[in-house]
């Protein structure tokens, strides 16, 4: 079942810290003609004073209606859950590369 969701403005077009990936992004968003967003959040584990912060990110597509950004659903190993919509930045690659790559024009 596909889960769709909002985003605010403030969490549209960010930059990613890769420059690579960013390019990447940007053509992706090119040969499929789809709004494709990165979006960061900053997740906390662990109890005071051994707290450890952690960058992981959701990527969505434009799909119109209500509700109107798709969320990617990642496998990732080691995960208790099959629901994994926020991933670190070399999941997010792994995916990018994959449309990139399936879009590509020989």
């Amino acid at each position: 079942m596909t889960c769709t969701t909002f985003l605010h403005d403030g969490e549209l077009n960010q930059p990613l810290p890769n420059a690579e990936l960013q390019k990447i992004l940007e053509e992706v968003r090119e040969r499929t003609g789809k709004n494709w967003q990165v979006v960061p959040i900053q997740t906390t584990s662990g109890r005071w004073p051994y707290k450890k912060n952690k960058t992981l990110y959701g990527v969505y597509v434009y799909v119109g209606g209500m509700g109107p950004w798709q969320q990617i659903n990642f496998y990732a190993e080691g995960s208790d859950s099959s629901i994994n919509l926020y991933v670190t930045l070399d999941l997010v690659a792994a995916y990018l590369f994959g449309i990139h790559a399936g879009t590509a024009k020989f």
